[in-house]
């Protein structure tokens, strides 16, 4: 068997709804499906998150004026693997995150 683990989270700003990232430290991408992908090291390990947005909403207190309903998919399991990844990417945290915000 294999599990599969999907989450869902709010992210703070405009997250891309289609294409696929597959960004190490150099920020190179490949199109491989609809769902984004992050791998990078956290610390000295490996992480690879998917993610794909669901739904945008305009909100006065996020921090471009959007948030982004994302669908998230993190193929290895380290610490706070999520909220590093969202923090990471152009600097869109998850919603109520003060720790990587």
């Amino acid at each position: 068997r294999k599990v599969v683990k999907e989450y869902t989270a709010i992210v703070n700003g405009d997250v891309a709804a289609d294409g696929v990232k597959d960004d190490k430290l150099t920020g190179s991408g490949t199109h491989t499906s609809n769902w984004n992908i992050v791998n990078y090291p956290l610390g000295s390990k490996y992480a690879i998150t998917q993610w794909r947005a669901i739904r945008h909403a305009k909100s006065l207190n996020a921090k471009d004026g959007t948030l982004t309903l994302v669908q998230v998919r993190p193929l290895t399991g380290r610490y706070h693997q999520i909220r590093r990844h969202f923090a990471w990417i152009g600097r869109r945290p998850l919603v109520g995150d003060h720790l990587y915000a």
